[in-house]
């Protein structure tokens, strides 16, 4: 399936904020002091829809993060922020003041009290700003560690009151915003073939029972292959069944028969229908 520039430029740009906040993550899982995280938040209230990449109760406050994930040399002139380029680019904290706001009326209509602290995180060692104000709340790549540092500093309790706050906001939240676009997409026009997990574009081949990836050299048993080809089938094709042969031809027939029938019947919950058997996940 081939995308168009725009899809292209929109999956590029989801892909490295997914990549950053993976980076982000990892940082927060050297937190020594209690805390509790909500991770990629969507809220679609009172006609306006805001997104939170991470929502973190400690220290008594709610730590509000947006993680960009930019990089090159961006820069500052007369409070507009420009991309390496030289075109304007939307400025991460006018978005981090929006969505705060939104928040703190939230948290106010259900009568949710507690502090706001908001960050704009950028994770990529790539990244330069220049120009950039002292004073405002940005958190650059080379003060990540010392921002986790300052974090684990002091008392810090999770009360039943943060986890009744937090369990309030996931209710709230939704999976995904009636404003989202997905590109169509059926099963005929998608390549087929069990993409390597570690350079993700190219497809590995089949040796022995075992996959190779020609590129990394990556290697991959048949088992595990097979299982992360089945939930990536299920994702995009949620109404279609999953059956030995549709799972063949979705691995570009790399991987025999008899394998993918073996690994179905020892991790799927297996169906017979009008004799034919199709599988669901457990």
């Amino acid at each position: 399936m081939e995308l168009s520039n725009n899809d292209k430029y929109i999956f590029n740009s989801l892909k490295k904020g997914y990549e950053g906040e993976v980076v982000v993550d990892k940082l927060f899982e050297k937190l020594e002091c209690p805390s509790l995280h909500i991770n990629g938040i969507l809220f679609d209230w009172n006609n306006n829809t805001f997104q939170i990449d991470k929502l973190s109760f400690l220290h008594g406050q709610l730590f509000l993060m947006e993680v960009k994930s930019q990089e090159g040399d961006y820069y500052i002139d007369n409070g507009e922020w420009f991309s390496p380029n030289g075109n304007i680019t939307a400025n991460p904290l006018k978005q981090l003041d929006r969505t705060k706001t939104l928040l703190q009326k939230l948290l106010q209509y259900y009568r949710i009290s507690i502090p706001i602290r908001a960050n704009v995180i950028f994770p990529n060692p790539q990244f330069t700003l220049y120009n950039a104000p002292k004073d405002q709340p940005i958190i650059f790549p080379t003060q990540l560690d010392q921002f986790i540092k300052q974090l684990n500093k002091g008392n810090s309790e999770i009360s039943k009151q943060h986890i009744q706050a937090a369990e309030r906001l996931v209710s709230l939240s939704v999976e995904k915003s009636s404003r989202s676009r997905i590109p169509g997409y059926s099963l005929e026009m998608l390549a087929k073939g069990v993409r390597c997990s570690k350079c993700e574009d190219v497809f590995m081949k089949s040796i022995n029972r075992h996959l190779k990836c020609p590129q990394c050299h990556g290697v991959e048993l048949f088992d595990d292959a097979i299982l992360r080809n089945v939930k990536e089938f299920v994702l995009l094709f949620p109404e279609e069944p999953i059956t030995t042969i549709e799972i063949f031809k979705w691995c570009g027939k790399e991987i025999p028969i008899k394998a993918i029938r073996r690994v179905l019947n020892r991790n799927l919950i297996a169906h017979l229908s009008y004799k034919n058997r199709y599988y669901t996940l457990k």
